[in-house]
């Protein structure tokens, strides 16, 4: 992984030791390049998949995933998928009752 100092591409190590750089989350899928807006953990034992909104803190035992691959994703048979995204939907009547 690499990011930028100064106008220049360093190594993301040697950066993180030396300076705190904020490098960019991306998707986890592989190949993926977008921004991701969730955040899947699982727990192996009670076969139980949680999606929830982007975590702050990067976790490493979690996969941020964007919307793309976050509404595609399917769990194995078996397993339940809790969505615990915190999502609003405003709505806007076109003409007010009366």
């Amino acid at each position: 992984m690499s990011c930028t100092w100064r106008g220049r591409i360093i190594h993301h190590a040697w950066c993180a030791k030396n300076y705190r750089c904020h490098v960019a989350r991306k998707c986890s899928r592989s190949g993926c390049k977008d921004q991701p807006t969730m955040t899947l953990t699982y727990q192996y034992g009670r076969a139980l998949v949680w999606m929830d909104d982007l975590v702050e803190e990067v976790d490493p035992h979690g996969y941020d995933l964007c919307d793309r691959h976050g509404e595609r994703l399917t769990v194995p048979t078996g397993w339940r998928l809790e969505d615990r995204r915190n999502r609003f939907r405003v709505v806007v009547p076109n003409r007010l009752a009366g």
